[in-house]
C-alpha cells in the first residue's frame, strides 16, 4: 500500500517546436520545473525530496508555436512534430523488518 513517493528529479521533453515546458506541485501550485529549450532542458534535483502523498501529485503545461508552418502540429516521433513528456525519478520509501 504506496502512501507516498519522494520525488528526487524531474525533467522535460518536447520537440522543436516546443517553447516552454512547466512543472508544478498541486498541492501548492509550485513552479518546479521551468524548460525553453526543446533540446537541452535542465535536470531538476530536489534535496530533501519533495514528498508527494495520496492524492497529491504533478501536472505540465507545454507551449508549441508553428512560427515556420502554415498548418497545425500534430502529434508524432520526429522533432517536426510535437509532443510533451514529464520525467519524474522517484523511489518509495519502505521499512525493513529485521
Amino acid at each position: 500500500d504506496v502512501r507516498e513517493l519522494n520525488v528526487f528529479q524531474l525533467t522535460s521533453h518536447m520537440h522543436r517546436h516546443g517553447e516552454l515546458f512547466e512543472i508544478y506541485w498541486i498541492s501548492t501550485g509550485e513552479l518546479l520545473h521551468r524548460s525553453v529549450a526543446y533540446d537541452n532542458a535542465p535536470l531538476d534535483q530536489f534535496h530533501p525530496p519533495l514528498k508527494l502523498t495520496v492524492g497529491d501529485g504533478l501536472r505540465f503545461e507545454c507551449t508549441h508555436s508553428n512560427f515556420d508552418k502554415d498548418e497545425p502540429i500534430r502529434y508524432g516521433v520526429t522533432s517536426e512534430d510535437e509532443m510533451a513528456i514529464m520525467f519524474g525519478f522517484y523511489y518509495i520509501p519502505i521499512t525493513l523488518n529485521e
